[in-house]
């Protein structure tokens, strides 16, 4: 007696590019896929990962399911008031800068019209929001005081002219929360500041 065994083949995960020129990304689904799943995280203070679904319809369209889009005039493409893009005729989604949290990852997912689903794939959104201006401070005697910046700047670059005005440039660098200075800087590093 022969016995009938059942294979389920898994489809292909969408395409999931960041661009780190726009700060986009881009979520092209899969061939042969009527469904594809993002999990993302929105900008903003406080927001937490957000699942969005878009699927084929009937007419072989691409929809968001369950959000309502406005058809962005002149492209046919559907706009949601988060800013995600939908292209209805290639179910490229793209997530424009700004709309989701910098450094924060997107995953995507692919399903058939039968519920299959694809193994996750995933990107990280491009930080595009430039670091915060250190403070410069002339001292009366003479002395210049630079302050750096709180947030996550990890390097600043320092061009100065040196007591027989030469000029010069020292690169400070921030790992494991702590800042250097290059040995051959005339420059002083207060590492408690």
């Amino acid at each position: 007696p022969s016995k009938e065994v059942k294979t389920t083949i898994k489809p292909d995960a969408p395409e999931v590019t960041s661009n780190k020129n726009s700060g986009d990304v881009s979520i092209s689904p899969a061939e042969g896929t009527d469904i594809t799943e993002i999990k993302y995280t929105p900008a903003g203070k406080g927001a937490t990962e957000k699942t969005v679904t878009v699927k084929k319809n009937d007419q072989g369209k691409w929809e968001f399911d369950g959000i309502i889009g406005n058809a962005q005039e002149g492209t046919g493409y559907i706009v949601t008031d988060s800013g995600l893009v939908l292209d209805p005729n290639t179910g490229v989604v793209k997530i424009p800068q700004g709309a989701a949290k910098e450094n924060s990852e997107v995953k995507v997912k692919s399903k058939t019209s039968t519920n299959v689903t694809s193994l996750e794939t995933k990107t990280t959104v491009p930080d595009k929001t430039a670091p915060s201006k250190p403070t410069v401070t002339a001292k009366d005697d003479g002395s210049v005081e630079i302050t750096v910046p709180t947030d996550d700047t990890r390097e600043l670059v320092i061009r100065y002219k040196d007591k027989d005005g030469n000029p010069k440039t020292a690169t400070l660098k921030k790992e494991q929360g702590s800042w250097s200075i290059p040995r051959e800087s005339d420059l002083e590093l207060d590492k408690n500041t």
